[in-house]
């Protein structure tokens, strides 16, 4: 599945609420979810070490894309 850009607004300083929501949604879809909420964890498998960094990589740059440029000052 490629990933596509978010379609709703980006964090700004007035909709974190909205904006969180959304994303957990948006990352729900890539199977990325666990991320966010610190359920997806890793073991001393190497495979699954592997699998989990690749998660929190594509965590981050989903992330990041979804924040307003105001907001990656911070």
């Amino acid at each position: 599945m490629s990933i596509k850009q978010p379609d709703f607004a980006k964090l700004n300083d007035s909709n974190y609420r909205e904006w969180s929501t959304n994303m957990l949604a948006y990352l729900g879809i890539y199977g990325l979810k666990g991320i966010a909420l610190g359920t997806e964890t890793s073991s001393a498998d190497e495979e699954d070490c592997k699998e989990f960094c690749k998660h929190l990589d594509q965590s981050f740059g989903l992330l990041y894309l979804a924040l307003d440029d105001s907001q990656k000052i911070h």
